[in-house]
């Protein structure tokens, strides 16, 4: 049979100490078609075709002496040819320990420079003569494919698999690491309004983990401070791997409204309220329940009490303002459901010493009211006054001026 020589045939150790033999056929022979091929240690074993070793072989020395006998199963004709079996050593991929960092933005994904485990993995083995490569499985590391980039964007608890090999020998071995990328403190303090009436701020940056520590830029280091100065402020977080975060916030002032004066325009129709306020907030003001508005003027507004608030947008507290807005009603219903069952000036009750008399249509006294009463209730000397228009003149008393008011209104029953 016709043979190809080989000097030396190279295998990787292994911890089995194993070398399937049969794989050196195909080193010997281009066509292995009706060729029978045994193993020997002796040349003349070899040429008595006896003792042959069996293809599952064990090794003993990393350098064994082997005669291969080549033979025609038709034919019986054969050859003996020698070489030697070197078991080369395989490299040492040392145990590493896993890459920590801290996450840059709360992804839990970081990018390592993988090659800074280079020298860990190697130990004293000669960086010339070895190369080191990464990979996310252990098989693609067997296979020497799909190589990781050396600068990789791993995940939090991502296993990275590491084949040292022997650049002359091709020999390798295989080790793993872990990649830890530690969270950072996760906390944002946004921009605060420091109220001027009500003080201090208090500023909160609390994790609510109590491992983690603070640092303000005030040199305090609770989890929370009292600012009584607008500025730029900042505070960093540290939590248990060490990490950090630092969050800075602007701190700037503003107040809640003081109400100067409160304009009403009585006795009119329609009514109206005017409120002028003091202070350095961005202010919106509401009637009773309707939407905030930008202007502190309100039309159209009831008679009777009414609730004026006034909000900062910036944050600071909000104020209130009850507001009684005098004029006479434009009609009673006195069917005692509770609504209009007696007709009297709106607020009179604030207005000391005013009278109201009330007529029919052709003039007549009907009925004299005070201040303190609880008005008309439709009647004149007990008994009911049919529905129609009916006259008021009200002699006011505000805020130590006299005046007439005239006017009429509706009675429906």
């Amino acid at each position: 049979p016709d043979i190809d020589p080989i000097d030396t045939y190279e295998v990787c150790a292994n911890t089995e100490s194993y070398v399937d033999l049969s794989d050196i056929d195909l080193a010997l022979l281009e066509d292995t078609f009706n060729v029978l091929v045994s193993y020997h240690t002796t040349e003349a074993d070899a040429q008595a075709n006896i003792d042959p070793l069996n293809t599952d072989h064990t090794y003993t020395n990393t350098v064994e002496m082997l005669f291969a006998r080549v033979e025609y199963s038709t034919t019986g004709c054969y050859a003996v040819h020698p070489f030697q079996l070197v078991v080369n050593p395989l490299p040492v991929a040392n145990q590493l320990n896993d890459l920590v960092a801290c996450d840059d933005d709360y992804d839990g994904l970081l990018e390592f420079d993988l090659s800074s485990q280079d020298s860990a993995v190697l130990g004293n083995q000669n960086p010339n003569e070895y190369a080191v490569s990464y990979f996310s499985s252990e098989n693609e590391a067997a296979e020497n494919i799909n190589e990781l980039d050396v600068v990789h964007v791993a995940f939090d608890g991502e296993v990275i698999f590491v084949r040292v090999q022997n650049l002359a020998s091709g020999c390798f071995d295989i080790t793993q690491f872990s990649v830890v990328v530690n969270p950072l403190p996760d906390t944002v303090v946004e921009d605060q309004v420091l109220c001027l009436n009500d003080l201090p701020l208090t500023v909160s940056a609390d994790t609510g983990n109590p491992s983690d520590t603070y640092l303000w830029s005030t040199n305090e280091t609770s989890s929370e401070i009292e600012i009584t100065e607008v500025g730029s402020y900042a505070v960093t977080i540290t939590n248990q791997y060490g990490c950090q975060s630092t969050s800075t916030f602007n701190v700037t002032e503003s107040e809640s409204a003081v109400i100067d004066v409160v304009e009403t325009i009585d006795f009119s129709d329609p009514n109206n309220i005017t409120v002028t306020v003091n202070g350095i907030g961005d202010y919106l003001y509401q009637l009773n329940d309707l939407p905030f508005q930008t202007s502190n003027v309100f039309v159209n507004v009831p008679i009777g009490y009414n609730t004026i608030t006034i909000i900062d947008q910036n944050g600071c507290a909000r104020i209130t303002r009850e507001v009684l807005v005098f004029d006479a009603p434009k009609h009673m219903t006195p069917n005692d459901d509770g609504d209009f069952d007696t007709w009297h000036i709106a607020g009179v009750q604030e207005l000391p010493g005013t009278r109201v008399h009330i007529f029919d249509r052709y003039g007549k006294l009907l009925k004299e009211i005070g201040h303190n009463t609880s008005g008309w209730d439709g009647t004149f000397n007990g008994n009911q006054m049919p529905s129609g228009d009916y006259w008021y003149i009200a002699y006011v008393i505000k805020d130590g001026e006299s005046f007439q008011v005239k006017g009429h209104f509706a009675l429906k029953r």
